[in-house]
């Protein structure tokens, strides 16, 4: 469902966006919200709509370690799903 004002946005992201403003984003950290959803281009959209309430910096995924642990209560292939990001964390790291 598109918001009556804002065309593109659900309700959703901007009531998660108003919840990131009020309480600050670090407080989500540990939710399983930042796998699939850029909440940067969605704030970024928001704020060229004119949609108050919303954070006026720029919003950070959390670190790899805060979203790990969400990842292993996604369900069947959690642990493999982890071991495959700290695969390519490891990866990054040592070959340039």
């Amino acid at each position: 469902v598109q918001g009556l004002h804002y065309p593109g946005l659900s309700w959703h992201m901007i009531d998660v966006l108003r919840r990131f403003q009020q309480h600050g984003v670090e407080k989500f950290h540990g939710l399983d919200i930042w796998w699939d959803i850029d909440w940067e281009s969605i704030r970024s959209r928001a704020e060229s709509e004119g949609v108050e309430g919303i954070p006026v910096n720029p919003i950070k995924n959390p670190a790899v370690l805060w979203r790990i642990p969400c990842e292993l209560s996604r369900g069947p292939g959690g642990i493999g799903r982890c071991f495959n990001i700290v695969r390519r964390l490891a990866l990054r790291k040592l070959i340039p």
